[in-house]
């Protein structure tokens, strides 16, 4: 399997065994949404409420990654 080389920041609550600023190689086909879920081990139910960019554009959790991809994702958090 081809491997790919991508940047993520992550912000506010989400938590990350590897930090929340990394680079890391991830299978290619990859998308932000399967980072989530197989990487960090997020549960789709939580997936679907987290906010990402690429490059500083909005993608959705379907995007596939590219090597090379700088990739922002954060949760929102609405209070009372």
């Amino acid at each position: 399997m081809e491997m790919i080389k991508v940047k993520f920041e992550l912000l506010g609550i989400i938590k990350s065994p590897y930090g929340k600023k990394f680079e890391i190689e991830v299978k290619k086909g990859t998308t932000i949404g399967d980072f989530l879920t197989d990487y960090l081990k997020y549960k789709k139910e939580i997936v679907k409420f987290f906010v990402s960019t690429v490059a500083g554009k909005k993608a959705r959790m379907d995007t596939v990654i590219k090597n090379g991809d700088n990739v922002v994702i954060f949760h929102p958090v609405a209070g009372g």
